[in-house]
């Protein structure tokens, strides 16, 4: 999808472990465009079911700690295991395009809402 609106926010629903979408995340929103910001969800549990639901075990993908894997691993030097790369590298590419594309000067992430 190609598209030249731009947004000053987009808020992303990392996946965790829900198959509805939570509400957190679009009360969040409506809070930020009450003070004139331009912002847009993006929600990655949704999209990365549709898009691996055939591939991989949905189970690992929703109850992946993607904050705590990334950020432990890079912080504490460890080397990320080969299925965790192997999901990255699969994943990451496509969620980076569709944000790209809407040119968010911020980006917010919201990981344990509900």
């Amino acid at each position: 999808m190609n598209t030249t609106e731009s947004y000053d926010i987009i808020l992303l629903q990392l996946p965790y472990n829900f198959v509805t979408p939570v509400p957190g995340i679009a009360s969040l929103k409506s809070n930020i465009e009450k003070h004139n910001f331009k912002c847009k969800i993006i929600d990655l549990n949704y999209k990365t079911i549709q898009l691996f639901k055939h591939k991989y075990d949905l189970k690992n993908i929703l109850t992946y700690k993607w904050l705590d894997v990334v950020s432990t691993k890079i912080t504490d030097g460890d080397k990320i295991n080969e299925e965790d790369k192997k999901i990255f590298q699969d994943i990451f590419p496509i969620w980076l395009d569709e944000i790209n594309q809407y040119k968010p000067k911020f980006i917010g992430l919201s990981v344990l809402n509900v």
